[in-house]
């Protein structure tokens, strides 16, 4: 995958977050309920992680294939992502 692929990957992953973190914002107050609202919150708790460490792996996968990262950038960068995760768990 090339420089722009990715990119756009990943852009593309930060806009299909964003739909559904509106998407919830929508269905809580629809919900009319704080439990239900916890809920719904607690499913966005899966997402944000997820799409982090996708678009990530998608940006770091791009700079290794082009040699734009340095081996060990890369290892800093992968552990920042790793303990980044690890912290929001």
């Amino acid at each position: 995958m090339g420089p722009k692929a990715a990119l756009r990957a990943m852009v593309m992953m930060r806009v299909v977050c964003c739909l559904v973190e509106f998407l919830a914002a929508a269905l809580m107050l629809r919900s009319g309920s704080v439990r239900s609202a916890l809920r719904i919150n607690a499913s966005l708790a899966l997402v944000g992680p997820v799409v982090l460490l996708v678009a990530s792996a998608i940006g770091l996968s791009s700079l290794a294939a082009t040699s734009d990262l340095s081996l060990r950038g890369l290892l800093f960068v992968t552990a920042g992502m790793v303990l980044v995760t690890l912290g929001t768990s």
